[in-house]
């Protein structure tokens, strides 16, 4: 329920994110991992959770995600990182709100 002026938003919809993955995923190439952030919740933050197999180089583990403001509709959150050996592997993004979005990514050894 909500009284006075403005929109009314559900909790549960506050600081909700798509994940992104780009770049090569050949072992010792660089990707990148995104995080796009709808609507920030106060203090939010996201985690990166990479499977041994792959290292992060760029990025801390744990980043805060930058507040909603007039001129930008969502915020982004950035990490590079690489794949040091072909195998599966499962990527994740923990958010401090506990939503948690995972990928899985494949690597096959080159013939």
């Amino acid at each position: 329920y909500a009284y006075g002026e403005g929109i009314a938003v559900p909790a549960e919809s506050e600081g909700r994110f798509q994940m992104a993955l780009g770049g090569s995923f050949e072992p010792g190439k660089i990707f990148t991992i995104s995080a796009i952030v709808a609507d920030p919740a106060l203090g939010q933050t996201l985690m990166l959770e990479l499977p041994s197999g792959m290292q992060r180089l760029e990025g801390k583990e744990v980043q805060p995600v930058a507040a909603f403001s007039d001129d930008h509709e969502n915020s982004t959150v950035l990490w590079k990182a690489r794949v040091v050996e072909p195998g599966a592997y499962t990527i994740r993004i923990r958010s401090s709100t506990g939503v948690t979005l995972s990928k899985v990514v494949t690597i096959t050894a080159e013939k």
